[in-house]
């Protein structure tokens, strides 16, 4: 009798399990029925995309040179240091410059010393004209004095001859002295401007050593980051040899090349992905410009046009000389998403899919190409976000702003 009871309520046991155990797989085959299924469009490769390669620069660079001929006396800076404009970079060894400079300032004091010589030599002259002029006048007044008393009968004959050879020995002393001036005065007025030709000459190349002095002194044209510097202290250098680069690391873009075929495709302003091998993330920027001209590839294989290519982002931690990947999407493309056909609702010969936007749906209309191919997915060339939550099974009374519970979505992947 007992082992009768026994195997009794081990089957209840048994029974009562069964029925739980469906009870839950009924539970969750119908919560699984009610799931809102969503994906995302897959963006689909634009054949107008333009890939290309290229660098990163310094937008704005300074190369400084040297302006004379000379010896690197000192480098006051170093690679990756911050300068101001006009702050020294290095100096050119000034001895030589220096020492013309003395010299010629010698030279130049002397010159002047003779230019005052003549100065005084030509007030000497005047000096001896006039007294030259005083003895002729002196003579004639004695002459006419003379005459005067030989018509009046109280001076001889002689005496009036004497008076008239000292009247002639004055002229001529005078008209000598007169000649002797006129002499000196040429000649110092050809002393004067030889004179002042030499201090032209050397006040000229005083000047020309003052600028050679400013100019032994290399300087910033602009601040920025010391980013190269190309000789060494003790170095000669001749004029127009690199010393320094000077630029900012805070403005960069791409400078890149794109194909002659591809050329046609772009503008400036397009959109461009920009990635690379030592970077983290991706980078947006804008094509800012496109060279009028092109040129030949370094193989000599294609021609290529030199594009450049502002940075839109934070370039933080991106340094001048990475290479870079450009994906360019031409503004004049649109973008073509895929979608899985089951999330397409016509209606009144329009197409729609229903989006989750945070817990409503809401209604949005697309466009579809037409001749497509495949049955499961459908090109969707406008009215969709990379963004956009479709619903991939949308109900049959469905409709805008319906609100739906967000523990009720499944999102699901590309292949469905």
């Amino acid at each position: 009798m007992k082992k009768k009871i026994s195997i009794i309520f081990l089957g209840l046991v048994l029974l009562s399990a069964i029925i739980y155990i469906n009870i839950n797989n009924i539970k969750e085959t119908q919560s699984s029925a009610n799931l809102i299924k969503i994906t995302y469009p897959k963006k689909e490769v634009n054949e107008n995309t333009v890939y290309a390669l290229g660098k990163i620069e310094m937008k704005d660079t300074t190369e400084l040179y040297s302006k004379l001929n000379g010896q690197i006396q000192q480098i006051a800076v170093k690679e990756g240091d911050e300068v101001e404009q006009n702050q020294v970079i290095a100096t050119l060894d000034p001895t030589n410059m220096l020492r013309n400079r003395d010299q010629l300032e010698e030279s130049l004091s002397e010159l002047y010393l003779e230019q005052k010589k003549i100065g005084q030599s030509k007030q000497i002259n005047e000096l001896i004209l006039k007294e030259a002029n005083i003895s002729l006048g002196e003579a004639e007044s004695e002459y006419q004095k003379a005459l005067d008393g030989f018509n009046g009968g109280w001076v001889t004959k002689e005496a009036l001859e004497k008076a008239k050879k000292q009247l002639e020995l004055a002229d001529l002393q005078y008209k000598k002295a007169e000649l002797q001036v006129k002499v000196e005065e040429d000649r110092e007025i050809v002393s004067a401007k030889l004179l002042q030709l030499k201090i032209q000459n050397i006040k000229q190349q005083l000047e020309q050593l003052k600028k050679d002095l400013e100019n032994a002194k290399i300087t910033a044209t602009n601040s920025g980051s010391v980013i190269r510097i190309f000789v060494k202290e003790g170095q000669y250098v001749n004029v127009g040899t690199s010393i320094a680069l000077i630029g900012s690391l805070n403005e960069l873009e791409v400078v890149g090349r794109v194909n002659e075929f591809d050329s046609a495709k772009i503008k400036e302003g397009d959109r461009v992905t920009i990635d690379g091998d030592a970077f983290t993330k991706e980078y947006k920027g804008k094509i800012t410009y496109i060279s009028p001209i092109a040129v030949d590839s370094l193989d000599g294989r294609e021609t290529n046009i030199e594009i450049r290519v502002d940075f839109e982002d934070n370039i933080q931690g991106l340094k001048p000389g990475y290479n870079v990947y450009m994906t360019i999407e031409p503004a004049n493309s649109n973008d073509v998403y895929l979608i899985p056909s089951s999330s397409l609702v016509s209606k009144d010969n329009k197409d729609y899919v229903y989006v989750l936007v945070d817990n409503q749906v809401v209604e949005k209309e697309i466009r579809i190409k037409s001749d497509q191919d495949s049955q499961e997915e459908l090109e969707v060339t406008s009215g969709l976000r990379e963004q956009d939550k479709i619903i991939v099974n949308p109900w049959e009374n469905i409709k805008d702003g319906e609100t739906i519970n967000l523990e009720m979505v499944e999102e699901i992947g590309e292949d469905v």
